[in-house]
């Protein structure tokens, strides 16, 4: 919404990118005109929207604005395949500890 998108709307797009290695799409709706109501007189929710796309580095690719708008652009796999060289997130996974950590939550319980 356009209380909370200005705030984070960025920022957890280029998390979510960088921390899964991919490309991470962000789709909103359109924001509707101030002053709407719906059939019943409620005001209309009213979202931020600023669709993007990020790529693994956490950069912005494309982003449209409140209005609406169909995004276009194109992803290179080279891109997924050069972070992940350069920050081997998935090699450092420890299955071995996570099996550790399941027995004590359950001795726990």
């Amino acid at each position: 919404n356009t209380v909370t998108g200005p705030l984070h709307w960025h920022l957890l797009a280029k998390v979510r990118a960088m921390d899964n290695q991919v490309y991470t799409i962000l789709c909103s709706p359109a924001r509707a005109a101030e002053g709407l109501v719906d059939e019943f007189g409620d005001p209309v929710y009213r979202a931020y929207g600023h669709s993007l796309i990020v790529n693994p580095k956490g950069d912005v690719l494309v982003e449209a604005g409140e209005n609406e708008e169909i995004l276009n652009c194109e992803l290179d796999g080279d891109v997924i395949n050069a972070v992940r060289q350069a920050i081997p997130i998935g090699f450092q996974r420890r299955f071995d500890v996570y099996e550790q950590v399941k027995l004590k939550e359950e001795k726990e319980k």
